[in-house]
């Protein structure tokens, strides 16, 4: 099984439950995706998927701009681990597969779909920038 697919991921930090859903692909030993977290979708990097284990990172810009690291473990369809926020510290934080595709639509619709299209665009430029 791949670690591949829609992942809602909830953050427990100091000022309460952080939602998020993320769309990861593994292709090839490479982990990309994006983060969909209120009507955006942002691409994470320095992303990597060694076994069971996970890591990314993402920058938002709200309420102050900075980078979450994040690093886990992740089994079937259950993912658990800590997200880094810069000077706010480290937060544990729990995550489940969505169980379809209907699922990750119904959470974050226009989201999903520009997220869906910048993924695509973005192996159509790795497949091109390859040969």
């Amino acid at each position: 099984m791949s670690i591949s697919g829609t992942w809602n991921i909830i953050a427990r930090t100091p000022a309460g439950e952080q939602k998020a859903s993320f769309v990861f692909v593994e292709e090839s030993g490479t982990l990309s995706g994006h983060m969909l977290m209120g009507g955006k979708a942002v691409e994470i990097f320095d992303a990597t998927a060694n076994g069971k284990q996970v890591a990314w990172k993402v920058t938002v810009e709200q309420p102050v701009p900075r980078t979450l690291e994040f690093n886990g473990t992740w089994s079937g369809d259950s993912m658990s681990g800590h997200a880094r926020a810069g000077m706010f510290g480290t937060s544990p934080f729990t995550g489940s597969r969505a169980g379809s595709s209907e699922t990750a639509a119904a959470h974050e619709p226009a989201s999903l779909t520009r997220a869906v299209s910048t993924m695509v665009g973005s192996l159509v430029r790795r497949v091109v920038s390859s040969r």
